[in-house]
């Protein structure tokens, strides 16, 4: 069954009210009607079953039956910061970690990102990620929207490393470690924030910049991936370590 998305502050009680897309999709997409039972998710980790008392493309009532806290939610939190790459490929990112479970993703600027968005244009690329996200998230049945942030600088991201449990940045460098050596090193982190530079990398500043705040470098393995793939790869074998892909 399909996840509907409903903002936060229109659950009210045993009501929820649909809006905008989300109620033109639940009337003329899915041709939904009054009786009918669906699942919506607020985006904060509950999901709801809802038996649908109203319905029309301006906006569709619902009352809630059933209430699910956090389902199929990861218990660690995985903040990706990547770089921010041109076209389409960030979409990807987004898109794909948000169906692995990332929790929060930064879109950086580094020394090497091509695409350095002035404030206008960073607003408009931070709302379509958002979007992208909503949409992934309805898609695998998550029950909480991560937050893309608005574009930050690398030191920007650097100041959020010592507020995690484990901070790790994917590197072609010849000490880099395996994720395996990182993880037998110490308890399971709860927080976790990953570093993914653009299509020509760190720069060797920004590798040493993030060595002195406490990040390990991490080998990807013996074939150099595109930033898109680094991405979606390093988030995916960080939350099967951490338990959470099965």
């Amino acid at each position: 069954m399909t996840n509907y998305y409903v903002l936060p502050q229109d659950v009210n009680g045993e009501s929820v009210l649909f809006r905008g897309d989300e109620a033109r999709h639940l009337c003329a997409v899915c041709r939904k009607t009054v009786g009918d039972v669906i699942n919506a998710v607020d985006g904060q980790g509950n999901e709801f079953t809802v038996v649908l008392e109203r319905v029309s493309p301006e906006s569709s009532l619902g009352r809630v039956v059933h209430l699910r806290r956090k389902s199929r939610e990861p218990v660690s939190r995985v903040v990706l910061a990547q770089a921010i790459i041109k076209g389409s490929k960030m979409n990807m990112v987004i898109q794909k970690g948000t169906e692995l479970g990332v929790h929060r993703f930064m879109p950086m600027i580094t020394e090497h990102t091509v695409v350095s968005p002035d404030k206008l244009s960073a607003a408009k690329k931070q709302e379509r990620w958002q979007k992208i996200a909503i949409s992934a998230m309805k898609q695998s049945r998550r029950s909480y929207l991560p937050r893309v942030e608005a574009p930050v600088s690398f030191e920007q991201v650097l100041q959020d490393v010592g507020r995690t449990d484990l901070a790790l940045m994917a590197s072609v460098v010849k000490d880099a470690r395996s994720l395996d050596r990182v993880f037998q090193t110490g308890k399971e982190p709860r927080d976790v924030m990953l570093l993914v530079g653009p299509e020509g990398g760190f720069s060797s500043a920004e590798i040493s910049q993030a060595v002195q705040r406490g990040v390990y470098l991490i080998s990807l393995g013996p074939r150099r991936l595109r930033a898109e793939t680094a991405g979606i790869i390093l988030a995916a074998v960080v939350l099967f370590q951490l338990g959470e892909l099965g």
